[in-house]
């Protein structure tokens, strides 16, 4: 076992970051790292309904899409130990595949998600 030379919480010797605060063992911090309870929780399932009826694919002009999420690393320790925060949404059209990638907390953040989508895909 380690000390956390910035928390000062027990880590484990197997561990060469904190869990809890992202500090290495020489003190040096991850400033994207994120304790569990900051990760975004389940996917809104209305935001990626809402994606799948409104997508109006840019390629063939196929009206609605096979919408999935994606996690990614970021960088620094959150990539060496392939922790995953970042969520994105990708919508693929079902008729020729084509893919356009959304961020999520772009879109939740808006107040007017209705009127914005429209404006995405062309369905004023």
């Amino acid at each position: 076992m380690w000390e956390c030379p910035r928390c000062h919480e027990s880590v484990e010797d197997s561990f060469d970051v904190c869990w809890n605060c992202g500090t290495t063992k020489e003190g040096v911090v991850d400033p994207e790292f994120k304790r569990v309870e900051e990760i975004p929780g389940p996917p809104d399932p209305s935001l990626d309904t809402q994606l799948a009826e409104r997508f109006v694919c840019a390629k063939c002009q196929h009206h609605g899409a096979s919408v999935k999420r994606i996690a990614a690393t970021g960088t620094g320790v959150s990539k060496v130990l392939d922790i995953q925060h970042n969520i994105f949404i990708a919508a693929s059209c079902p008729n020729c595949g084509y893919t356009e990638i959304y961020n999520p907390e772009v879109l939740e953040a808006k107040p007017m998600l209705g009127t914005i989508l429209d404006v995405i895909f062309g369905m004023v």
